[in-house]
């Protein structure tokens, strides 16, 4: 009874740990989004170079979750058969999207920021990426301000919810 009541404990516990770690993750997500999207801004303005070379180089520069995302779509954008910007972005953000915590209004803001960098003059791009910078920025600092509450009320939620089984069984 002891180690099966531990094991329940535990894995309870665990659970509210994971739901905290992805409160967490959703953050990242978002820091890491920003941030390559701030790189390719600056691979477009200040180096002028075109889309599909700054979108393979702003993946290579920025290691992390956006990486394959834009060294994808900057390859799709190379071979030219005949998909546009705007469709490449979108089905590549579904793919990385896929299992990534954020909500759905973040994923689809996303996908449609595509639009902006083909179909756009330099200035509407740039104030569309600004818009899109202070959103992302928000919801970092909401997160930031209620994720810390969050995550500790997923582990004491699975905690507690551990206790209530144990007591249940016991």
């Amino acid at each position: 009874k002891t180690i099966g009541a531990v094991l329940v404990l535990s894995s309870a516990t665990a659970i509210g740990s994971l739901l905290a770690l992805q409160v967490k993750e959703r953050e990242y997500w978002l820091k890491d989004m920003k941030m390559s999207l701030f790189l390719l801004a600056g691979e477009l303005e200040y180096h002028q170079m075109p889309l599909p070379e700054a979108m393979r180089i702003t993946g290579v520069k920025h290691s992390g979750r956006m990486s394959e995302f834009f060294q994808n779509t900057g390859r799709e954008l190379e071979k030219k058969d005949g998909n546009s910007l705007r469709a490449i972005w979108k089905e590549q953000a579904e793919r990385i999207f896929k299992n990534a915590p954020l909500a759905k209004e973040q994923k689809e803001e996303f996908s449609e920021l595509g639009q902006y960098f083909m179909e756009a003059d330099k200035a509407t791009r740039r104030s569309s990426l600004e818009f899109y910078f202070s959103r992302l920025e928000e919801d970092i600092v909401r997160l930031r301000e209620k994720g810390a509450d969050k995550a500790y009320l997923c582990r004491m939620l699975g905690m507690l919810g551990g206790i209530f089984l144990l007591t249940l069984v016991l």
